[in-house]
């Protein structure tokens, strides 16, 4: 509820001003809020493929860790900071 408000509170203002800030037109608001709309799906769909390519669960990448599972030696690898990263 008090985000709702605040959201409501700050088109208020922002339209307005009330001499606090210089004031917009309500379809300058609404461009922004529609920009805002759009990237927020943009971004989404970023992070859900993201999340699927960090995820390594193809069958590719099974077999690769079978392969090293079935060799005893433990997966290795150098992060991004340069320290070694372990998987067993």
């Amino acid at each position: 509820m008090s985000s709702t408000s605040t959201t409501a509170y700050d088109r208020v203002l922002v339209a307005y001003g009330f001499g606090f800030v210089t004031p917009i037109s309500w379809s300058a608001i609404g461009f922004v809020w529609g920009y805002c709309i759009v990237w927020i799906f943009i971004e989404d769909w970023a992070k859900l493929c993201i999340y699927r390519h960090l995820q390594s669960s193809g069958p590719r990448h099974r077999r690769l860790l079978d392969r090293l599972h079935k060799s005893g030696r433990p997966f290795q690898a150098k992060g991004v900071s340069g320290a070694i990263l372990s998987r067993s």
